[in-house]
């Protein structure tokens, strides 16, 4: 009996009010139990082969560990789940549904208002096998993640704009979202077609919000009702040459909405009659952006995505407050401070005015601050810096005499004493870390004392005569300040977790190998040198890797080869890499499509 050996989560990524992921592992036993962020999670599936589908709760933004133990031991993934305020973009995803044995919460027919008259997705069986994932987690070649492209060619029959339903997008359940506002939405995608026509285009999008519990639909984003209205720069005119497709159009208000609902888009495409049949070639689930409407492209990894204007996930004027004494707690505003997106998580306050959640650059989520720093700012609303804090009003003592910091700054957080301004931090890549002190004097002028920046750092002293407030602890590369970051002691760079990119994460018959380059990260997202042995592995599918082994000597990527067997019985991989770090490995797992000598996927 072995250990169960954590391989991925999917997404990895969930906003602050919860949501739904799939645990994949090895060595699974029975009776798995999951706690996140310190809390049980339900789960909802288990296909007893590695594969669970869980309701992770409402967590604060941040990165927490996620812990598994069943029948055959317990596996801790440190910082492998992610939570966001701010999340405003769905991505095209591979579905799991068919690997994990598991069905989606898919309507049970097409809501499309125009014609429709081919692939209409008007079953649930239709939807069953043509309906993929809408995701939070970003595409392949950021940090978070590494997805294959994966690539659908659609026919159309031949009738004058023939519509057909090119794919089916759902979201899992989403919670805490009662009301969708209307705003603008953009999509983007990457195709190209068979004959190059007037008709032949991605012609429709119909987005709504679904009930699966009742099958009903709760209201419509957006439903593009007429015949060849094709929304603008939608037209794919180049034969056989990709194109993008990047529009906004404005969304409506849904309101009405209930924990379990799902958003759904369905894609439309419309055909030409002068052919017998047309040819649509979609990209989507890849690593690459669309780019500008109308570009070419020179590659198919294109990542497809919808995208809000604010967040579903943090609508404003709304606070969460508990055990709050001798404070206020606000909500952030976009119709008084502009683009807030954040929602308020205050736990254990006392003498302060505290925001936590995120505005648009700023991150970070307050618990257990008391009469402190607080934010880091943003200079897309207010005029900070990223690298700035908020100090609050109250009173503070040097020597014997007790002085006050009155609330003379209004900021998203309303009232504070002060606003202080820090230096960027340490470039990344350099391996050098700084703690700046801030402090006060009897006037109520708040000091920043700026360290050196060390492999080591070292706190600098605090200024003769002034109250010490607290430091911050400057790490490289760092976008911005976050709570985490304040009061935080200096600790060793350590191996974190890896990533890993592929170079052809699509490979047509043709091309028989990909590069794929795997990286260690340590706890503040940085390259980290070492040496290192990265093991391979394949979940599924067939093919080559080599190095089966990897060695890192005094670097922090190491480069892997995958060939495909270019058989008739080949089948698309995915491939886990582990490097052991302490008791649990840190992995990353990379999908890989095959296509066959006809561009048809090899599954």
């Amino acid at each position: 009996m072995s250990a169960p050996v954590f391989t991925a989560v999917f997404p990895n990524v969930l906003p602050t009010l919860g949501g739904v992921v799939y645990i994949l592992y090895s060595g699974a036993g029975i009776n798995p139990s999951v706690m996140i962020g310190g809390q049980s999670c339900s789960i909802l599936a288990n296909n007893s082969s590695g594969i669970i589908r869980v309701k992770v709760p409402a967590l604060s933004a941040g990165n927490y560990d996620i812990v598994l133990t069943d029948s055959n031991g317990t596996f801790t993934a440190s910082g492998a789940l992610t939570t966001s305020g701010t999340i405003t973009t769905f991505y095209a995803a591979q579905t799991i549904f068919a690997t994990s044995g598991f069905g989606g919460p898919y309507p049970s027919a097409a809501q499309l208002s125009g014609t429709a008259t081919a692939n209409g997705m008007n079953t649930p069986a239709e939807w069953a096998s043509q309906a993929a994932l809408l995701s939070y987690q970003e595409p392949p070649g950021s940090a978070t993640g590494a997805f294959a492209a994966y690539n659908d060619v659609f026919t159309y029959g031949g009738a004058l704009n023939e519509m057909t339903c090119v794919r089916g997008f759902v979201t899992e359940e989403l919670f805490g979202v009662t009301s969708i506002p209307a705003m603008n939405w953009t999509f983007g995608c990457t195709g190209k077609q068979g004959f190059g026509s007037a008709y032949a285009s991605f012609d429709k999008l119909c987005i709504y919000i679904w009930r699966p519990s009742t099958s009903s639909l709760v209201g419509k984003i957006y439903d593009n009702t007429s015949d060849n209205s094709h929304p603008s720069g939608t037209i794919l005119n180049a034969t056989w040459t990709l194109q993008s497709i990047v529009f906004t159009f404005a969304g409506s208000a849904v309101a009405g909405m209930q924990d379990g609902d799902i958003l759904v888009l369905e894609w439309y495409g419309c055909g030409d009659n002068t052919h017998a049949q047309d040819y649509d070639y979609i990209c989507w689930n890849g690593s690459t952006s669309p780019g500008a409407n109308g570009s070419t492209p020179a590659t198919d990894n294109i990542a497809t995505y919808l995208s809000s204007a604010q967040s579903i996930f943090a609508p404003a004027n709304q606070s969460y407050t508990q055990n709050v004494q001798g404070g206020v707690v606000l909500g952030g505003s976009s119709d008084i401070v502009g683009q807030v997106e954040g929602q308020t998580y205050t736990q254990n306050v006392q003498g302060g005015v505290v925001l936590g959640g995120r505005a648009i650059v700023a991150h970070g989520a307050i618990q257990a601050v008391q009469g402190g720093m607080v934010l880091g700012g943003s200079s897309d609303i207010l005029g900070w810096s990223p690298f700035s804090v908020a100090i609050m009003a109250g009173a503070y003592q040097i020597g014997s005499t007790v002085y006050t910091l009155a609330a003379s700054v209004l900021t998203v957080l309303g009232m504070v004493g002060a606003v202080a301004y820090l230096e960027p931090p340490p470039a990344a890549g350099s391996g050098l870390y700084r703690y700046d002190v801030l402090s006060i004097n009897a006037a109520g002028a708040i000091t920043v004392t700026t360290g050196t920046p060390a492999s080591i750092p070292v706190m600098p002293a605090t200024p003769a005569n002034q109250d010490l407030l607290g430091w911050v602890l400057m790490y490289p590369g760092m976008p911005s300040i976050a709570q985490k970051d304040i009061g935080k002691l200096f600790s060793a760079p350590v191996a974190t977790r890896i990533t890993a990119s592929a170079s052809l994460s699509t490979m047509t018959w043709s091309e028989a190998t990909s590069t794929i380059t795997v990286t260690v990260l340590d706890q503040n997202g940085q390259a980290l040198s070492g040496t290192y042995t990265i093991m391979t592995s394949f979940a599924r599918g067939n093919g080559a890797i080599a190095p089966v082994n990897g060695s890192i000597a005094g670097g922090s990527s190491c480069v892997f080869t995958y060939t495909r067997g270019q058989a008739s019985g080949d089948q698309s991989p995915i491939l886990t890499f582990a490097l052991q770090s302490g008791y649990n490995p840190l992995t990353a797992t990379i999908f890989i499509t095959l296509l066959d000598a006809s561009g048809n996927i090899m599954m």
